[in-house]
């Protein structure tokens, strides 16, 4: 990866931490993450590699193919939860509606950019979502997404643990 590539992770990372944090004040414990993973192809083992470390009794991989619709819907759900959980106690209220993220049509001005990183950072070949079952708990939901390209892979994590 150079340093170009290096910075779109940290600008993506610090885009998430920001959403991560907004979430928290109607949720606890949000996690959003992305990590570039070079040098490989084979998603199967990629994904053993990059779960380990969560004492997974089973991987589901499941190819989904990549569109903006896709990963705008996943990323509308988790960035956006403070405003669309209908049961979350303490979501955002606007009452006069002049926040524009309130407004639907406006998605696209903050989800653009952030497609825009991911469809730099990888020739896109496929997406992939991820299932875990492990022995002990993950998270209470969760949405593991691998895209995947001809010898990188980029692995979006977003849950919530509470």
């Amino acid at each position: 990866m150079n340093h170009q590539e290096e910075l779109v992770i940290a600008d993506l990372s610090g885009f998430f931490r920001a959403f991560e944090w907004v979430n928290a004040k109607c949720d606890n414990g949000f996690t959003f993450r992305v990590e570039c993973v070079d040098g490989n192809s084979d998603v199967e083992s990629a994904v053993a590699k990059q779960f380990a470390s969560e004492n997974a009794l089973e991987i589901s991989v499941k190819e989904t193919g990549y569109s903006r619709e896709f990963m705008s819907k996943i990323l509308i759900r988790w960035l956006l939860c403070y405003l669309n959980d209908e049961v979350a106690r303490d979501r955002l209220q606007d009452a006069r509606q002049n926040f524009s993220l309130s407004h639907p049509e406006l998605y696209a001005q903050l989800l653009n950019p952030v497609l825009d990183a991911i469809e730099t950072l990888v020739p896109i070949r496929s997406a992939y979502t991820i299932e875990l079952t492990t022995k002990g708990f993950y998270a209470c939901d969760s949405d593991d997404i691998v895209i995947a390209g001809n010898d990188r892979m980029l692995f979006l994590h977003f849950s919530v643990s509470d």
